[in-house]
């Protein structure tokens, strides 16, 4: 199922589906969902396996951090890079 953008900012209002978002995303939402706002950006270093009862999970190393000095600022993605996003937004 595809929500709408009228879907989205209604269960944003009613359940908190995601808490943290620009006022341009709550006024104005383009396409078909929101921008979500990433906080830091990291590379996984290493191999990792998640087991039904092992877990060997991979180093992560920081290459990217939003600061919010700079609105424009860009991040290149490498082909092949395995990288974790969490975002601002919850």
């Amino acid at each position: 199922m595809v929500l709408g953008v009228d879907k989205l900012l209604e269960l944003v209002k009613e359940k908190n589906l995601v808490e943290g978002l620009c006022d341009r995303e709550l006024k104005n939402p383009e396409g078909a969902g929101f921008d979500l706002r990433l906080g830091e950006l990291f590379e996984l270093e290493g191999e990792g396996f998640l087991g039904i009862e092992n877990r060997d999970t991979p180093n992560l190393k920081k290459v990217a951090e939003y600061t919010g000095d700079d609105p424009e600022e860009l991040f290149d993605i490498e082909p092949g890079n395995i990288i974790w996003l969490p975002p601002l937004n919850r």
